[in-house]
């Protein structure tokens, strides 16, 4: 198995890696070799290279993580095999294909975007979540015309606890950012229910979030969306 497989392996679960931490975890060394191959898989847009959280070692650094593409769409890094009759002749396309669990942040947040236009919400931008795309994840008009700024979280799948309070952090550091920005959005946090963690850290920082004017979206593992104000109004979606 080449160091690209290797590479592609440890990070087929969705996880974040830095270069340090995917060398151990894929045993591939010495580490610049990690990185030159990853450099080049993101060149060939295999995985992303950010900079923030690794989910191993929990330190702000340049994390690798693998892009959500469709059969057929992976590019031949370090997955084909020449054929034996015909060395020129490329041979099959082994692909891996990248199965995200209903908690994911992209599976999240669809559902919020399935919810938001079945109650009368103008969806006017979403973000790439398997692209790392930066910025509001979610940005509506509800159906009372008030706009909607909305961050969404998945719950990770490595080092979960632990990582889902970072997660949990960011996102309330986003809430506050946007405020800042503007008081006139109507703000909204996204979280897949039934998890312990993003259930209690809502509870404990429930007068913040009230008053950051705050509306929270709770995605289920069957799909069903429920959406909680915590400031004491909600638009009047339902006919």
């Amino acid at each position: 198995m080449s160091r690209e497989d290797r590479i592609l392996a440890a990070l087929a679960t969705g996880r974040r890696l830095c270069d340090d931490c995917l060398s151990e975890v894929a045993d591939v060394r010495p580490r610049q070799s990690v990185y030159q191959a990853c450099s080049a898989l993101r060149d060939q847009g295999v995985l992303t290279r950010l900079t923030e959280g690794c989910e191993a070692c929990n330190r702000m650094k340049i994390t690798n993580a693998r892009l959500l593409r469709p059969v057929g769409q992976l590019p031949r890094v370090g997955l084909a095999e020449a054929s034996q009759s015909d060395p020129k002749k490329p041979g099959p396309v082994q692909t891996l294909v990248i199965e995200r669990p209903w908690y994911w942040e992209g599976h999240v947040q669809a559902k919020i975007v399935e919810f938001l236009k079945a109650h009368g919400a103008a969806v006017q931008s979403q973000a790439d979540t398997a692209a790392r795309e930066q910025g509001k994840d979610i940005v509506a008009v509800d159906r009372d015309g008030c706009v909607l700024w909305v961050s969404v979280k998945g719950f990770p799948e490595s080092s979960p606890n632990t990582q889902a309070r970072h997660w949990f952090a960011g996102a309330l550091l986003d809430m506050a950012l946007y405020r800042a920005e503007s008081d006139k959005p109507r703000l909204a946090l996204g979280f897949p229910a039934g998890f312990s963690t993003y259930e209690n850290l809502v509870r404990r920082t429930k007068a913040t979030l009230g008053f950051l004017g705050c509306h929270l979206f709770w995605v289920a593992q069957s799909g069903e969306v429920t959406r909680e104000s915590l400031s004491g109004t909600i638009p009047k979606w339902a006919d």
